[in-house]
């Protein structure tokens, strides 16, 4: 699949998201990591929301390792091929390699979805106060 590149790097960064821990621990594939790789894969999770690509990531291990809060990139490497199983690999339409991950495409349109709603609720008040103060002169 390729993203435009006007769905990466937007300006909008959520005041929070939605986490829902319960379903997070019932995913067999996360029930099957360890501990560091069920932090990773949460850490990586959350970064897809606020880092600069949002709502994807780096497909690179030189800034994943970082992103995933791993000790080093050598931590990194021994962990990421199950950490990575919860990622899809994306490309920009400019080339640049991303990972995605489905709760957070799913969660991330229900957000755009949301402010594109309240977006036009705001301009259909501005409009209505313009009439109506149109009519009032």
């Amino acid at each position: 699949m390729t993203i435009t590149p006007a769905v990466v790097g937007r300006d909008f960064k959520p005041r929070w998201i939605k986490w829902d821990e319960d379903s997070f621990q019932a995913d067999r594939i996360v029930q099957r990591m360890t501990c560091v790789q069920r932090s990773f894969t949460r850490t990586l999770m959350v970064e897809c929301y606020y880092n600069p690509l949002r709502p994807y990531l780096p497909n690179d291990d030189s800034q994943l390792w970082e992103l995933a809060d791993a000790e080093n990139l050598e931590q990194w490497l021994e962990n990421k091929d199950k950490v990575l199983r919860k990622f899809e690999s994306q490309e920009a339409e400019d080339g640049t390699p991303l990972l995605s991950n489905k709760r957070v495409m799913e969660e991330w349109a229900s957000l755009e979805a949301s402010l594109a709603q309240k977006k036009n609720a705001a301009a259909a008040s501005v409009a209505s106060r313009r009439d109506r103060s149109r009519r009032e002169k």
